[in-house]
C-alpha cells in the first residue's frame, strides 16, 4: 500500500465538450475504464472523501481511498491511498457475497 499527495485539476464535460478537448490536441492515451463508489448514506461525500475501485480492461481492480488534508484558497490537498485487488474478489463484493468494508487492510 502506499501514500502519496498530488496536485490535480478536474473538469467536468458533456460529450461536446470532451469531443471540443480531445480534437484540440493530441491525445497519448485513452483508457476505458468503470469506477465504483462506495459510501454509506453520504458519510465519506459529506466530508470530501470517496472510496473507489477503478476497473480496465488490463490491470487488476485498483481501490482507491481519497480524503483531504488541507483546503487554502480554493485549492484542496488530499491524502490517497491505494492497492491492487484481485479480479474474483471484487466480483464477489460486487455479487454481495463478501463485505467490502471487512476486507480493508
Amino acid at each position: 500500500m502506499k501514500a502519496k499527495l498530488e496536485v490535480e485539476t478536474k473538469l467536468e464535460l458533456d460529450a461536446s465538450g470532451f469531443e471540443k478537448v480531445v480534437s484540440s490536441g493530441q491525445l497519448k492515451a485513452r483508457i476505458e475504464q468503470v469506477n465504483y463508489y462506495f459510501d454509506d448514506h453520504w458519510k465519506l461525500a459529506d466530508h470530501a472523501s470517496t472510496l473507489r475501485v477503478r476497473l480496465t480492461p488490463t490491470k487488476k481492480p485498483q481501490v482507491t481511498f481519497k480524503t483531504p488534508i488541507n483546503t487554502h484558497e480554493g485549492k484542496r490537498t488530499s491524502k490517497e491511498i491505494e492497492f491492487e485487488m484481485e479480479k474474483e474478489l471484487f466480483r464477489s463484493i460486487i455479487a454481495g457475497e463478501k463485505d467490502f468494508f471487512a476486507l480493508l487492510p
